[in-house]
């Protein structure tokens, strides 16, 4: 599973406190907060009246909200010498003792850098309507040695830049952009006043005179932050046990409620109401019944391999001309391992779903004897029941793909003979193994081999011939850059990576000398000699690399990645002759130095996460915090990254995503995901995960963080995502731009090697198909399509989007009514099929058989077809024609409401299932809303509307209103004292 990454008076302290920041998924929320509202102070808005949220939270933080949307926080932290950062958000230590000692005051703890616990004790409480008294009380059991000490406040510069700061002897403006200069104020005030546009005015009053530091951190993350208390940068000692404290007033222009987090356990109530599921089935004929939808055929491989097309897409061998899309599942350990009619029925519900396509995932540790030695064998038990349902799935026409190397637990003896005892027999990362380890690759090619070579008594064909079987991954999540850090703590990977190292850099350069001259500027100065083949390997310093160094580093790293698929795709091809196609590199990391080596491979794969789980205490195991953040409101829309690994002639795919449990937005995952990936034209999506284990499968079991099996939320989410993408109702982009990325001139080009690939304007995703290339592209007058971008020179430009836009206005690309507006967070896309507008959240999808809406409670969702309110709270809603016409002449509308799921006796921290305690039990409980629906231009006719449970069964007949050819629907998600996620509409 791919991991969600975050990202502050020099550059090594902000490069220093982004590399720990980017440790944790769920603290330091702005370093992915890249909401584009750009808000001009020239705009001249006056604020508006809307109350302002303040939140303590259990970590002694405070976050303020307007709207929901957050646009601020204040956090104590610290710096150590060498500018190491740590603060109560992001090293924050949980303590459920604490979390309950907490009454008006609450008490909590973060760990620093060296390792020392600091108490923090934090107080707030209103005073006026307007106005919050706050305090902050630091103390360290020990002495340490500090460079700052303060509270920050810590605010989205893409929300804030361009207002206004103001203290008694200084004001200034946040910089639209980045300048020079990081530091914008400094000095000791008894008042400090921030003025937005928008959100009004923020002032800080301080009981004597107070040290601050307004900074710009855009350098290395998406923020500007105040520092408040001990923050001249000069080192001083703080000593054991002596309480260091910030204490203010906060006084906004709006109203204030405040409110502080708890444990809560989640019961049947007004707000909550009981969604009873007895069967996982899904029954024939109903209105969730997709057996038939169009993209299905069957037995998978009915018209010959998947292959490629000429222009990067799938099509199928015997019809290249007609490029196919596929939307699948992932299934994991046991859910893979059923008895025959477990899987028969499986398959038939994988297609009722709408699923063509599944990977099998996390497979191998069931399938493989654990004796020393025999980590390749396969057992012929579980080989039996793998081979049943990739046969079953196969006759339901569903295509398949798999990793040959995911977690199977391979012994440290199987890689280093010369080990015994407890030490051959421990588990190592075999991942990093396989590169530089000749047994290692040895024990990858047996297993493949034992794999791919077996015949399945059920279809007749090794795994290597069989079409069904139509991608392969060499190593899941296999990028190298993902674990150099832990390198060095193995002996024999550090051994076996150093001495591939230095041979590597002994063939580059022809001489000592040679290496020497070339080295002489870079740093940092690292021991030893290839000569002597004891250079350092630099896996822990990887960032501090300049120079030639980095270069040579970052060079290394690519052709190790490029050799090792070269040899399997060798492997592959020309001794078990398997033409299944195939990738590599499928997650997290995506360094443009390394990246390209996926010029080699058939396709483009990679993973998102958004609500990926910060385990607290235990990986895996509860506590868990997730950020929570509506994907609308704040821009944190998975998949952007991803676009722009897509290479120019290679279909990409995404084999693992999720909008996470318990995630109170997930709903919107699904066609969100959809939606981007056909405007982008995309090739295969696989939600993360069906289940991960055989219960799962055969019964409804407790919500968890991916299981869409234990999730009727996201499976509601699947539904209109399969349909959107599958039938290519969403159009692509009509435009595409081609990305010219830094081939290996790092130093000339002033770019780093471990840049991401990812630009300052990522949000051009909404109006341009992205595809990248490593080799040299010329200029030409002639190219309308893609339009050649150079990326090094334009990446950092934060202009580039606006810039665009007007040329697409220019260009006739965006019609008069397009309703864009980058100041005010508003993208509508080209095709004007979809609306993206995080000022006020809202969310909407119409094409000519789908309508899909997301919005905040009492903010309406306008379209052309259909108009939506939400009454209670947040939600998504929306109408798939299930006879697959236009939805202006179906006769037959699928409606699904979906607003937030949790189970009985749940209990979480936060108003938004911030952090997870325990899972609860069945039933499950979904929010309550009420919903008023409109829909125009229909067909007229006699129509009745139906509730309908989680497997298609009808439940009640429901009253419509109809006026002036308008259907008016008035929606609740509670029938007869149950929870309902559907309806069906139909005209006899």
């Amino acid at each position: 599973m791919s991991h969600d990454v975050m990202s502050h008076q020099t550059a090594a302290t902000h490069k220093i406190k982004e590399d720990q920041a980017m440790r944790s998924s769920t603290k330091g929320f702005f370093r992915v907060i890249t909401v584009c509202l750009g808000l001009a102070w020239t705009c001249r808005i006056s604020a508006d009246i809307t109350s302002c949220h303040i939140q303590q939270t259990v970590n002694g933080t405070l976050e303020i909200y307007r709207q929901d949307q957050l646009i601020g926080q204040l956090i104590p932290a610290l710096f150590e010498p060498n500018w190491r950062y740590c603060s109560a958000s992001s090293k924050w230590e949980f303590s459920r003792e604490l979390i309950k000692k907490s009454k008006a005051k609450q008490f909590s703890r973060f760990k620093t850098a060296s390792g020392t616990l600091i108490d923090l004790t934090s107080f707030a409480t209103v005073r006026e309507s307007n106005k919050l008294e706050a305090q902050f009380s630091m103390t360290s059991p020990r002495q340490l040695k500090l460079l700052s000490l303060h509270v920050e406040f810590v605010i989205p510069s893409e929300l804030w830049k361009g207002a206004l700061f103001i203290t008694p002897s200084a004001s200034g403006k946040l910089p639209l952009q980045l300048g020079s200069g990081i530091k914008l104020f400094s000095g000791k005030v008894q008042r400090f006043t921030f003025r937005h546009p928008v959100f009004g005015t923020l002032t800080f009053q301080f009981p004597q005179p107070t040290h601050v530091l307004l900074q710009d951190d855009r350098k290395w993350g998406k923020t500007f932050t105040l520092r408040m208390g001990r923050v001249d940068n000069s080192p001083f000692q703080w000593q054991a046990n002596r309480p260091f404290s910030v204490q203010f007033f906060l006084q906004t222009s709006a109203p204030l409620e405040f409110s502080r987090q708890s444990i809560k356990k989640m019961k049947e109530d007004s707000e909550w109401i009981k969604l009873p599921v007895t069967s996982l089935d899904i029954s024939p004929g109903s209105a969730l019944d997709f057996t038939n939808a169009p993209w299905f055929h069957a037995p998978a491989g009915k018209f010959g391999r998947v292959i490629l097309t000429p222009s990067g897409h799938f099509a199928f061998a015997n019809n290249p001309r007609r490029p196919i899309r596929f939307y699948g599942i992932n299934l994991c350990f046991s859910a893979q391992y059923l008895t025959h009619s477990e899987a028969e029925n499986l398959a038939h519900r994988i297609r009722r779903l709408g699923y063509n396509s599944v990977r099998f995932h996390h497979y191998e540790g069931m399938l493989v004897k654990r004796d020393l030695g025999k980590s390749m064998e396969l057992l012929p038990e579980p080989l039996d029941k793998l081979d049943y349902l990739f046969a079953q799935l196969k006759k339901q026409g569903i295509y398949m793909t798999t990793d040959l190397y995911v977690s199977r637990p391979v012994p440290a003896g199987e890689i280093w003979p010369e080990l015994e005892g407890k030490a051959a027999r421990q588990r190592i990362n075999f991942k990093l193994a396989v590169p530089v380890n000749e047994h290692a690759f040895q024990n990858w090619k047996q297993f493949t081999a034992n794999l791919l070579n077996h015949v399945n008594p059920y279809t007749q064909l090794r795994y290597a011939d069989d079409p069904a079987l139509a991608w392969l991954v060499m190593i899941n999540e296999g990028s190298i850059e993902n674990y150099l850090r832990e390198i060095s703590s193995h002996p024999q990977l550090h051994r076996d990576w150093q001495a591939a190292w230095n041979r590597w850099l002994k063939k580059r350069y022809s001489s000592k000398r040679s290496w020497k001259e070339a080295w002489q500027n870079a740093s940092p100065s690292l021991n030893g000699s290839p000569w002597k083949g004891d250079l350092q390997f630099p896996s822990s310093q990887r960032s501090r690399l300049r120079g030639q160094i980095a270069t040579d580093f970052a060079r290394f790293l690519y052709e190790t990645e490029h050799t090792i698929f070269q040899r399997m795709h060798q492997f592959i091809r020309d001794e078990l002759h398997c033409q299944a196609l195939l990738s590599n590199r499928n997650g997290w990391a995506n360094w443009i130095a390394i990246q390209k080596v996926a010029h080699n491979f058939d396709y483009v794969d990679d993973h998102f996460y958004i609500d990926h789980p910060h385990f607290l205490e235990r990986k895996w195991r509860l506590p868990s915090q997730c950020r929570a953040l509506d994907p609308i409101r704040h821009l944190t829309i998975g998949g952007i990254k991803s676009s722009f690994l897509k290479i120019i002639g290679k279909p990409l795919t995404i084999s693992e995503f999720n909008y996470s449990a318990p995630g109170p937005f997930r709903a919107i995952g699904g066609p969100l995901t959809s939606a981007l990936a056909s405007i982008q034209d995309w090739d295969i999506i696989w939600r993360f995960a069906y289940s991960h284990n055989r219960d799962a499968v055969i019964q409804p079991r407790p919500l968890s963080y991916f299981n869409l099996a234990s999730d009727p939320l996201n499976q509601g989410s699947d539904r209109i995502a399969t349909a959107l993408f599958l039938t290519h109702t969403v159009k692509p982009a009509p435009t595409s731009c081609l990305l010219q990325l830094p081939d290996s001139d790092f130093q000339q080009k002033h770019v780093s090697p471990w840049a991401s690939p990812v630009p300052s304007w990522a949000n051009i995703v909404w109006y341009s198909r992205i595809v990248t290339t490593y080799q040299k592209v010329k200029p030409s007058p002639q190219r309308s399509t893609p339009e050649l971008i150079d990326w090094t020179a334009e990446r950092k430009n934060t202009r580039f989007l606006g810039q665009f836009i007007r040329s697409m206005k220019d260009r006739g690309l965006l019609s008069p009514g397009n309703q864009t507006n980058l100041q005010q967070g508003i993208f509508h896309l080209p095709t004007e099929q979809i609306l993206i507008n995080s000022s006020n959240g809202v969310f909407m999808i119409q094409t000519p058989v789908a309508w899909t809406g997301a919005a905040p409670a009492a903010t309406p969702i306008t379209g052309e077809l259909a108009t939506a309110e939400f009454h209670d709270s947040w939600a998504t809603l929306y109408l798939l024609a299930r006879d697959w016409k236009p939805l202006k002449q179906s006769k037959r509308i699928l409606i699904s409401f979906l607003t937030d799921l949790v189970c009985t006796g749940m209990e979480t921290i936060g108003d938004k299932h911030n952090i997870v305690l325990k899972w609860g039990k069945l039933p499950y409980l979904i929010r309550r809303n009420r919903a008023t629906l409109t829909l125009s231009g229909i067909t007229p006719g006699s129509w009745k509307l139906y509730a309908v449970d989680t497997t298609g069964k009808r439940i009640q007949e429901l009253p419509i209103a109809t006026s002036s050819g308008k259907l008016t629907l008035s929606l609740t998600n509670v029938i007869e004292d149950r929870g309902i996620l559907y309806f069906e509409l139909i005209r006899e």
